[in-house]
């Protein structure tokens, strides 16, 4: 088994874009992928294959981050081709490459649709993810429910309980931090304890 970065030829990269994204866990398009190197939030370096002696690609990761990052924020696609007989174990070992060379464990985003451990193929799936993952020192999980207001739901009129005007920066990050207080989310919780630091006086 050979894991390395989408660097080494040219052809690469073309290879790790056209991977069939074969499997129940919704995965990136090829063109939103094209999309994200575009903008330089994916690149080839954070870029990882899983391959045989022959040369097939049978996994492939896909690091994220924000166009000015020197390294990535996020693991946004872990995939193994369908029939590889140990999934998990094939996802640990090109995580754990990927981590070495990028110098950093980023964490793992998953987006799956509602009730997905109801579907025994989908759940299957979520779970060998998950085992990587914890191969890999990525063991916090934190689950969020994704609520999103469509133009078919229609608005609310106006009770007059509210008053919206403009605000600066220090005012929105001080009305969330005090939204925030008592939030079960963790990062949201590191978040406000990492702003507290930086506020606190020196002595």
């Amino acid at each position: 088994m050979i894991f390395r970065a989408a660097t080494a030829d040219p052809a690469d990269l073309d290879r790790a874009v056209a991977h069939p994204a074969d499997g129940p866990v919704p995965a990136l398009t090829a063109e939103r992928i094209r999309e994200e190197l575009a903008g330089n939030r994916f690149r080839p370096e954070w870029i990882w294959l899983a391959e045989d002696e022959d040369g097939r690609i049978l996994a492939r990761a896909l690091w994220w981050g924000r166009a000015d990052s020197d390294r990535p924020v996020a693991l946004d696609c872990l995939q193994v081709r369908a029939g590889v007989a140990d999934p998990a174990a094939v996802a640990a070992g090109l995580l754990e490459a990927g981590h070495a060379a990028l110098g950093n464990r980023p964490g793992y985003n998953l987006s799956l649709p509602r009730g997905w451990r109801a579907d025994p193929e989908l759940a299957a799936a979520v779970a060998w993810r998950q085992e990587a993952a914890a191969r890999t020192g990525l063991t916090r999980e934190i689950e969020r429910l994704r609520y999103e207001w469509t133009p078919d739901a229609g608005t609310a009129g106006p009770t007059g309980r509210l008053v919206f005007r403009e605000g600066t920066d220090e005012e929105m990050l001080d009305a969330f931090a005090r939204l925030s207080r008592g939030s079960l989310d963790v990062t949201t919780q590191q978040e406000l304890e990492r702003r507290l630091v930086l506020e606190a006086p020196s002595r």
